[in-house]
């Protein structure tokens, strides 16, 4: 079984997400990034 990181789409994922899918990935983890936030996302957050 691969190991799964989640990197969270948060202050600087853009400049460094290819850095850090990278690495992960060359180690052998497999890379998964949550949707984009959206309205119902955040309403079932605040339950």
């Amino acid at each position: 079984m691969a190991l799964r990181i989640g990197i969270p789409r948060a202050l600087h994922f853009y400049q460094h997400y290819p850095l850090w899918r990278t690495f992960f990935e060359e180690l052998g983890a497999e890379v998964l990034v949550p949707p984009f936030t959206h309205r119902d996302i955040v309403a079932a957050g605040a339950k």
